[in-house]
């Protein structure tokens, strides 16, 4: 069997859990999860949480007005799909250049951008329609000289070109896992957004080392990210 679940601890090895198992019980509370209520919102002022003020704002404001025209997401609040991009950064510091695949409304990639202010983010978006709305937020926010739309299909990406890759909806585990190991650096992230219950692939190559669970409502979830090792300890050449 070349999966194993991702709640498995016994199974998981390289550090899976930070901390031990009593600490991360005691974090988590009630069902083994941490509970998002509601993520902070970035605002200006003197307790205004670091992060890129405009570009959530602007992001929340076209999102409201526009995800029923353009189809952009599913009915109900929007809060809990910006509680889920947050709760996912948890344990995790992106830097350099990252890229968001099948970024679809944003989320996470824009919401990343957002709270990790120096943070270079590619938002890669096959759905035209879709990529005129994220092209949008960063037009109006600002911050085309560090966050890019491409209208691309994934495999037209080039291989070992970010530092990390992070998707909420692109594919399945066993798909997004080497596409996103083929996109990265020796020593490169990938994030996934995960069910709680999702089965995780073992790919050669792959190291897990971080597992954040959280409950978004009455729905669990989790982020998983692996990085990028030589496979056999002879690392592949970029071609």
């Amino acid at each position: 069997d070349t999966t194993l679940l991702v709640g498995d601890r016994d199974a998981m090895g390289h550090g899976g859990f930070r901390g031990g198992r009593r600490e991360e019980e005691e974090r988590r509370g009630k069902g083994g999860h941490r509970s998002i209520q509601h993520a902070p919102r970035l605002h200006k002022g003197a307790d205004a949480w670091e992060g890129d003020v405009d570009l959530e704002s602007t992001h929340r404001r076209l999102l409201a007005a526009r995800r029923h025209v353009m189809n952009l997401v599913g009915p109900g609040p929007l809060e809990p799909h910006y509680d889920d991009a947050v709760a996912g950064l948890r344990g995790l510091s992106p830097s350099g250049r990252w890229a968001d695949l099948g970024s679809g409304a944003g989320f996470p990639g824009l919401v990343w951008a957002a709270r990790c202010p120096d943070l270079g983010m590619d938002l890669v978006e096959s759905r035209r329609k879709r990529a005129i709305f994220l092209e949008t937020v960063v037009r109006e926010a600002g911050v085309g000289h560090r966050v890019a739309v491409h209208n691309v299909r994934v495999e037209a990406l080039p291989s070992d070109a970010y530092d990390g890759i992070v998707t909420r909806a692109f594919a399945p585990p066993d798909v997004a896992l080497p596409a996103g190991l083929r996109l990265v650096k020796m020593g490169g992230v990938v994030a996934l957004f995960l069910s709680a219950d999702a089965r995780l692939p073992q790919v050669p190559g792959a190291a897990m080392f971080h597992v954040e669970h959280y409950a978004v409502g009455d729905r669990q979830h989790c982020v998983v990210a692996w990085r990028r090792e030589p496979i056999g300890g002879v690392a592949r050449e970029s071609g």
